[in-house]
């Protein structure tokens, strides 16, 4: 028995998984090589402590959520799957899969678990990734059109609740085309670039900042009055008008537009309120460079 028992260990000490046995109360009873290995400790070390110890504390939620679960296991359902993140020695985060079987006495009771975990980080960074990508503009890393109007619709809810306003600025780059046209996509996009990071700085750090079109962002305010906004708007003006790192030649001017809310509207009639103010701004500011073009100029033949 014992030298069965002795080519089982062996051959579980070849598993590239982390293998342990331990009390419902996370108290290790034993662990294989990679277990011990991934904690960077001996086997004695590791052995008759609880495994909560090894975590983190800021890893610690996630490995007590999936204790729960295991504490209970009944005979009837005697296995349970857990993903949850571990932090190996050297102070790295992985992502394990867990599959924990309890082993129980005559009585029904949990008396040890035994469980195998398996590394899925680079299946849950790809995951997230995926995630990202989907809810994110691929250029700026601004929330893309689909995110910021779910984020536009809870922040209205949030308005209704609360007795608050959300205000919403509608960005547009002037003559942008021009700058692709003449200077190449490249450069246009270093211009959406920096764009982006002067408006992610220039506002709070509540307001939320999206990229819905090719040259047009949305910020979101919550929770902001008239007369702020007009200082915000006027905020985004200075900091775009800044001339850029390496393109001194390129000037960024925009034309922006801005609605508010109580909480009453939906997201997309407000979105496109500010985006009517945008156009009405952009419409009064091309009249009145049109009027100046008109204008005629004084002859100094007719100076007394």
């Amino acid at each position: 028995m014992t030298a069965a028992f002795d080519d089982f260990r062996h051959l579980v000490d070849q598993f590239p998984d982390l293998v342990c046995r331990y009390r419902p109360d996370g108290l290790l009873l034993y662990v294989n090589a990679a277990y011990a290995a991934f904690h960077g400790r001996t086997r004695h070390d590791l052995v008759g402590r609880s495994f909560l110890e090894l975590c983190g504390g800021d890893l610690r939620d996630d490995v007590e959520i999936g204790l729960r679960r295991v504490q209970q296991l009944t005979p009837a359902i005697g296995v349970v799957w857990n993903e949850h993140r571990c932090r190996d020695h050297e102070g790295d985060i992985r992502w394990f899969h867990w599959t924990d079987k309890g082993v129980f006495d005559s009585a029904g009771q949990l008396v040890e678990v035994m469980a195998i975990g398996r590394d899925v980080t680079d299946r849950r960074v790809a995951e997230e990734h995926a995630v990202y990508l989907a809810a994110h503009d691929s250029l700026t890393g601004l929330l893309n059109r689909r995110s910021l109007l779910q984020f536009l619709e809870d922040e209205l809810a949030l308005c209704r609740r609360r007795e608050q306003t959300l205000a919403v600025l509608y960005v547009d780059l002037d003559r942008f085309k021009n700058i692709n046209d003449e200077r190449g996509h490249d450069v246009g996009d270093r211009v959406l670039e920096e764009v982006a990071e002067r408006l992610v700085a220039g506002f709070r750090v509540d307001d939320l900042l999206g990229r819905i079109g090719g040259d047009e962002f949305v910020i979101a305010c919550p929770d902001t009055d008239h007369d702020e906004v007009v200082r915000l708007v006027d905020r985004a003006h200075s900091m775009l008008a800044e001339p850029m790192v390496g393109l001194d030649d390129v000037v960024i001017r925009a034309s922006i537009g801005w609605a508010m809310s109580d909480g009453t509207d939906l997201a997309g009639d407000l979105l496109k309120g500010a985006d009517a103010a945008m156009y009405a701004m952009k419409a009064a500011r091309s009249s009145s460079r049109a009027g100046e073009a008109k204008r005629p100029t004084e002859d100094p033949g007719d100076e007394p």
